[in-house]
């Protein structure tokens, strides 16, 4: 996959943008607040048709318009593509080659991207709920029966929630043999891929570090019986709680360096390491199973690592066809294919760079 272009009209800053993307290196810099991390997250709306920032896409309005637009054009197998994003301030819409659609979930994979952001330390540092909602978007680029059986999970976790607090147990194992079904395919898929990320941990950076991944479930079971019996014995202590105390929605992802827990005993640096290992095996993992190069972004390049780790994780970058990164300053060391400085809101320079 190649991305061709962004446009943008009335989102966050930007009053207008049209900005050319090349193969390679694209290196946006600029002040603080100029604009920067807004087209990454533009490019990760058109991705996961979601902000990274903000759950509300009124916050993606320009101050003083009524709604906003934005379109990606991009190269799919020699075959042009585009995905169009407008939101009115009350209904979003979402087109996919002239084609509307009413759900961005058939999208998920069409756009592949990897974000690499100053906010991806709430993985090691933050609740259980960041890293399965890492592992959520991850999933959702690669697996739709995956992203089917999250829906319907939800769906009926929500039933038997309902149920609990009400203390009406007429229909609860019906929920619960719902539930149970998709329970199976959302911790074998959990498991797996969390397998597959850690065995690209030792490729990615020359780094001396023995980084580890592993899934921790709340609820198991090799068949529906299994997983049903689990809630079954559990429905005592959640009708106590009034409300479901095991299942997917409860799960977790242990994180050790150099079998050490990352969380307490990593220095800032190492948790750094940790999750520049974790975005390349994340952008590997896509790749592989979408036969395609997703783009990989990186916002604030240069503040993520240390001198020596920079060097690390520019070498390990130069296979990857396509990059967006931004930084503050124009690094010397690094070579770019595309460099695009902004001001305000909008392109000050734009110096395609010969390598």
């Amino acid at each position: 996959m190649r991305l061709k272009a962004l446009i943008l009209r009335s989102f966050r800053n930007y009053t207008q943008l049209e900005l050319p993307f090349s193969n390679g290196k694209n290196l946006i810099t600029g002040d603080n607040g100029a604009g920067k991390t807004n087209i990454l997250e533009a490019l990760y709306l058109l991705s996961y048709g979601r902000s990274f920032r903000t759950v509300q896409l009124t916050d993606l309005i320009q101050e003083g318009a009524t709604s906003f637009y934005a379109a990606v054009y991009f190269e799919t197998m020699g075959i042009e593509q585009c995905i169009k994003i407008s939101f009115d301030g009350k209904q979003r819409q979402v087109e996919h080659n002239r084609a509307k659609t009413s759900s961005f979930i058939d999208l998920l994979g069409t756009f592949p991207s990897v974000l690499f952001s100053p906010k991806d330390i709430a993985f090691i540092m933050g609740a259980p709920l960041e890293r399965r909602r890492f592992f959520n978007l991850h999933l959702s680029q690669i697996n739709s029966n995956y992203v089917c059986h999250l829906i319907r999970y939800n769906r009926a976790l929500k039933q038997r929630n309902k149920l609990l607090k009400q203390f009406n147990l007429n229909t609860l194992n019906i929920w619960e043999y719902e539930m149970a079904k998709s329970t199976l395919i959302l911790t074998k898929t959990r498991e797996s891929i969390a397998k597959s990320l850690a065995q690209y941990f030792q490729k990615p950076l020359p780094w001396p570090l023995s980084l580890c991944l592993s899934y921790s479930p709340s609820i198991y079971g090799e068949d529906v019986r299994q997983v049903v019996e689990q809630y079954l014995t559990g429905r005592e202590r959640d009708i106590k709680a009034k409300t479901s105390l095991t299942g997917p929605h409860r799960d977790d992802f242990m994180l050790t360096l150099n079998n050490k827990d990352a969380k307490q005993f990593a220095s800032e640096g190492q948790k750094r390491a940790f999750l520049a290992a974790l975005k390349l095996s994340e952008w590997q993992s896509l790749k592989e199973h979408l036969q395609t190069n997703p783009l990989l972004c990186v916002d604030d390049y240069t503040t993520h690592l240390d001198a020596a780790r920079v060097q690390a994780m520019e070498s390990a970058i130069e296979s990857i066809p396509q990059t967006v990164l931004t930084t503050p300053v124009l690094p010397t060391e690094i070579a770019t294919n595309n460099h695009i400085h902004i001001e305000n809101g909008k392109i000050a320079s734009s110096t395609a760079c010969a390598r």
